[in-house]
Order: C-alpha cells, then sequence, then structure tokens
C-alpha cells in the first residue's frame, strides 16, 4: 500500500536535506489534497550554489508518479548548472516530456530521473558537496 502524500513527500525533503554542505533557504512547503501533493523546496550550498525544487506528485494508481518536476540547480550569481524538469516544450526529443538542461542553452534528453540521479549529478557538478 502506498504511504500518504504527505509522506512521501516529506521523505523527499529528508533526503535533499540529507545532501552534506546544504541548508535550507526556508521551510519547506507541502501542499496536498487525497492522492496529490505539491512540494517547494529551497537549498543553499555552503559554496553559494543553490538547489530549488518544485514536484507534484500523485499517488492515485497505487506509487508516486511525478505529474510536474523541477530540480534546478545554480550557481551563486543565479546561473542555471543543471535542471531537470518535464515541461513539454521539446517534442522531439527522446523521453518526452523528461528533459535536462546543462548550463544556460544545452538540452539533453533523458528517462524521468530518480531522486538517487538528481542528488547524485548535483554532487558531480557541485565539486565536493557528497550525499551523505
Amino acid at each position: 500500500m502506498t504511504p500518504p502524500v504527505e509522506d512521501v513527500l516529506e521523505d523527499v525533503v529528508t533526503i535533499l536535506g540529507s545532501i552534506t554542505s546544504s541548508s535550507f533557504l526556508e521551510e519547506p512547503t507541502i501542499e496536498s489534497g487525497g492522492e496529490n501533493g505539491l512540494l517547494k523546496v529551497s537549498l543553499l550550498f555552503t559554496n553559494g550554489n543553490r538547489l530549488f525544487v518544485s514536484l507534484y506528485i500523485d499517488i492515485s494508481s497505487g506509487f508516486p508518479l511525478w505529474q510536474r518536476y523541477s530540480f534546478q540547480f545554480v550557481d551563486v550569481k543565479g546561473q542555471n548548472i543543471i535542471r531537470f524538469d518535464n515541461a513539454p516544450h521539446y517534442h522531439s526529443l527522446p523521453h518526452f516530456p523528461h528533459h535536462k538542461h546543462i548550463g544556460l542553452h544545452r538540452i539533453e534528453p533523458t528517462p524521468q530521473p530518480s531522486l538517487k540521479r538528481i542528488v547524485d549529478e548535483i554532487f558531480d557538478y557541485g565539486k565536493g558537496m557528497r550525499p551523505l
């Protein structure tokens, strides 16, 4: 049985909070209604980089389905380092609507990422910030 949507989103907050060299910019926000929920959270890293997360999930199918998501990792100047999202604007890419922005201008097709993959890639780009 799938846990309540609030529990699923709290687990995401816990995983994100376990990234070393980071802290929450503000308290994470979770809005839920029945089988749907929205998480908004921002993390600040000790080097000034930030991670902005927006994740809307639906658990009605018995597992957490990411309906809409954006995980954007930016540098101290606010420039995009990497962003995973499923905004439906690159129809010709494999795995549409899932894709990854690297830097300001590079777009790559990607299947829907796992939270582990996102955290791992942030570490790779973050140069020294290791997940626990």
